[in-house]
């Protein structure tokens, strides 16, 4: 019973948060910038990078790339990068970080900039295995990947750094 009581209070201490004035507001620029139909469709494990220069570097883990509405079209990449600048996306459609070790995918954490052109990003490694559907995947080990970020052209890996791991 005491569940219910908490469910219900929670319940109406959500609809009171939406109901006043300042509430959360959906940001129509982003959400025109983010509904796309081809190429780069959707992604999880967004995270943002100011690049210090006018320019944002977005971070995304699984990624959906392909045509919307034609699901055989679409394939999902580990990884993806896009860069914000002037109040527009440019979505780079591959998947960039993969562990120099062979051993499975890259999902990306958090970055931090170092000068405009290059960046520090945080990854997590991991690999296939046993459990159930959707959650068959184990944790390798983290890592930076220490990013070019030109002004012109496409984010590259300058070089990977393993992070030390204590079980």
């Amino acid at each position: 019973m005491k569940f219910f009581l908490w469910l219900a209070a929670f319940s109406l201490f959500l609809q009171s948060a939406w109901a006043e004035p300042g509430g959360l507001e959906r940001d129509q620029h982003y959400t025109a910038l983010f509904d796309r139909s081809e190429g780069w469709l959707g992604a999880d494990g967004a995270y943002s990078v100011p690049l210090g220069d006018g320019r944002t570097l977005w971070l995304f883990s699984d990624t959906l790339v392909g045509h919307k509405g034609q699901p055989d079209s679409i394939t999902m990449l580990h990884n993806s990068l896009a860069l914000e600048q002037s109040g527009n996306l440019a979505f780079d459609a591959r998947q960039l970080f993969t562990p120099p070790d062979g051993k499975g995918w890259f999902w990306v954490y958090q970055g931090y900039t170092v000068k405009p052109d290059e960046c520090w990003v945080f990854l997590g490694q991991f690999k296939q295995a046993p459990g159930p559907a959707g959650f068959d995947f184990a944790f390798v080990g983290s890592w930076l990947a220490h990013l070019s970020v030109p002004t012109k052209g496409l984010p590259r890996v300058l070089e990977y750094q393993p992070l030390p791991h204590w079980p």
